[in-house]
């Protein structure tokens, strides 16, 4: 269009296409950050893994999710870098699906079978190389996932497919004293917006091992370099701009007059409103 919006003429009508990525409420994600609750997550995991680098998984048992690449690639860096053996650890918190029984019916007997292989390579692992692995099968409440994400230092993931998952923005703004790293699969949603971060086919596991060594061997100079990088995308649009200015478009997508309103308080949600008078036909 004239104006410079991005869309197709179908049917009779014109279709607007918006592509834009969506943030974090980084206000109340800061909020969260400063609890006590959440600082007592983060002195007890980096208490709990003292002594050693951490990186950090959090994906829902799903094969979408790529764990059992990511195991694989980590038992694979382990056996070639005997030198970081005794000194990273890979915790791994795996999320249940949403599905109350995991063999409640056939549909989810793959869920079952995954699990299985799962727990075959999560012990074929701890017991080959011994304190590397630390798996945790259950759902952090979200100020224990902070405090996670901000007692460590690399968030890896190796999803094979991923929508909208807020997770590598949280660990940047969380991980900021740590000035945390990110490996990130180039099939996951947030890949092609966070420059800096490590961008890797979950399916080409010597890529991951690369990675892995890497990141891993980057001096504090170089992972403050990174680090501002990833920093200035989490920054970027929060939820409520990319709600408003998705709804704005809309606005001129069905070439209506109308108004947004945006109502934002420290205290309750934010709220979005978009009034449009009816379309005569």
């Amino acid at each position: 269009t004239k104006g410079g919006h991005l869309g197709i003429r179908f049917d009779g009508r014109y279709v607007l296409v918006r592509a834009a990525h969506a943030g974090c409420d980084i206000s109340a994600l800061k909020q969260e950050l400063s609890l006590s609750d959440t600082l007592q997550f983060k002195a007890s995991w980096m208490q709990r893994f003292r002594g050693r680098v951490l990186l950090v998984g959090h994906d829902t048992l799903d094969r979408l999710s790529g764990i059992l690449l990511k195991l694989t690639a980590w038992e694979d860096f382990l056996r070639e870098s005997e030198s970081w053996r005794s000194r990273a650890v890979l915790v791994q918190i795996v999320v249940p699906p949403l599905r109350k029984s995991l063999a409640a019916t056939g549909a989810h007997l793959d869920d079952v079978d995954l699990l299985t292989e799962l727990t075959q390579l999560t012990r074929r692992i701890q017991d080959s190389f011994p304190g590397c692995l630390h798996v945790e099968h259950r759902k952090l409440s979200q100020r224990e996932k902070l405090g996670l994400f901000a007692a460590s230092d690399v968030l890896v993931n190796t999803s094979v497919r991923q929508g909208l998952d807020s997770s590598p923005l949280e660990f940047i703004l969380a991980s900021e004293a740590k000035k945390g790293q990110v490996i990130i699969s180039e099939f996951a949603g947030f890949s092609r917006v966070l420059s800096g971060a490590l961008r890797v086919n979950p399916w080409d596991t010597p890529s991951v091992v690369n990675a892995l060594d890497q990141v891993l061997s980057k001096d504090k100079i170089q992972r403050a370099e990174v680090y501002r990088k990833l920093l200035r995308v989490s920054r970027g649009p929060d939820l409520l701009a990319w709600a408003t200015s998705v709804l704005q478009d809309a606005l001129i997508g069905v070439s209506v007059r109308g108004n947004v309103d945006c109502l934002t308080s420290s205290s309750t949600p934010q709220t979005l409103r978009l009034d449009a008078p009816p379309q005569s036909h």
